[in-house]
């Protein structure tokens, strides 16, 4: 197996410094822990950037695809896999190379699915062999028609390739919800057969193990969507939460397919109280890997989920007084995060995301009841 970092061309200017700083792994300074900055929640980036402006590069990233090294896998006393970012093919991609193989946490874009392949060929020669999708969304499932017709999936031993078709394609793992999604006609999200999902689950719970680690996938119930993943590499102490968590963009849920703004703060309570345990100063230790934005640590979590949690709140007060959706939206529950994660115009502004919650909340008043421990 082979392993190195991808060399991509540089842009220039400001964009030039951002992107190099997100290939190198260079989002912090070398004394704080990977995703840190001197705001708590966010990467260093070199240069006067504002929290928007740097979320704004990070969403339409340059039309490239960038890799970042995770965690560098130990080759003594035996060989461990290693895990890489890739940024800018749509969501976020995790790359887990060893010596079973590659494996992927979701696929991006269909249309960059040429340069995915390009960085993963950069990391490894061995085959591709899983991907996990962690939701059905064009921007981290698009790819799975191309990039899984590139792998080999493991059957029965070293009968791959001889047992038919479906042994030439990586395995594809997600929830159920989301192969029904794929699969049903006229759906929105359909795409075409041979980008379904090969292997499903249903239990809160799927546990596999490759390239010498286990990896927990973890079912988050009404979330993003009803069909929400989250992925735990345990021996790496990585997560990739899917839509779950993001550096860029208030949590964006759809309640047509089973979101809801109670589901994110459960599954950010999730990661925050039962998964990720930090290091100093309560960052390092577990790394988070988000649908967007920049590597992350504990900091960044706990920061994210009580911005969350604060904002359930004011709507939910504001919704007992009896205020109107247009009373909520003038009264701006959101003003004080807006630079950081508010946006005015493009599929997810803040106004659709206060409506959503407002909704939300209407459709279930009590869901919020249970309170939330205090994080240590």
């Amino acid at each position: 197996m082979s392993s190195r970092s991808l060399s991509a061309p540089r842009p220039s200017g400001l964009l030039s410094v951002l992107v190099t700083a997100i290939a190198l792994g260079a989002l912090a300074a070398p004394a704080r822990a990977p995703g840190q900055d001197a705001e708590g929640a966010g990467g260093a980036y070199p240069g006067a950037l504002s929290p928007a402006q740097r979320n704004q590069l990070l969403q339409n990233g340059d039309g490239a695809v960038h890799v970042l090294l995770v965690r560098q896998g130990d080759l003594y006393p035996q060989p461990e896999a290693s895990v890489y970012m890739l940024v800018g093919a749509g969501g976020n991609i995790t790359v887990q190379v060893g010596s079973d193989g590659v494996l992927l946490v979701n696929t991006g874009k269909a249309s960059m699915s040429e340069q995915v392949l390009a960085a993963i060929h950069s990391l490894s020669s061995e085959p591709l062999r899983t991907i996990i999708n962690t939701d059905v969304d064009a921007e981290d499932s698009g790819g799975n028609l191309a990039i899984s017709a590139t792998g080999r999936a493991v059957n029965g031993g070293d009968v791959t390739n001889l047992i038919g078709t479906s042994a030439s394609v990586a395995t594809l793992i997600s929830a159920q919800e989301v192969l029904d999604r794929m699969s049903a006609p006229g759906s929105p999200d359909s795409q075409p057969q041979d980008a379904w999902p090969t292997d499903t689950y249903t239990l809160p719970l799927k546990d596999m193990w490759f390239d010498g680690e286990s990896i927990r996938i973890m079912h988050q119930k009404a979330a993003h969507t009803d069909g929400d993943s989250m992925v735990f590499f345990r021996h790496s102490d990585i997560v990739c939460t899917g839509d779950i968590y993001s550096t860029t963009n208030y949590p964006v849920f759809d309640a047509a397919r089973g979101g809801s703004i109670q589901g994110i703060i459960d599954g950010l309570n999730r990661l925050v109280y039962e998964i990720m345990i930090p290091a100093q100063q309560n960052d390092g230790g577990t790394l988070v890997i988000p649908n967007r934005g920049y590597l992350s640590s504990y900091s960044d979590v706990v920061f994210y989920q009580e911005m969350v949690i604060i904002i359930r709140d004011r709507i939910q007060n504001m919704i007992g007084k009896g205020m109107t959706l247009e009373q909520v939206q003038a009264a701006r529950p959101t003003l004080e995060f807006d630079p950081r994660y508010g946006s005015t115009s493009g599929p997810w502004t803040t106004r659709m995301f206060v409506e959503a919650v407002y909704n939300s909340l209407k459709a279930k008043p009590k869901a919020h009841a249970k309170a939330e421990p205090a994080a240590s």
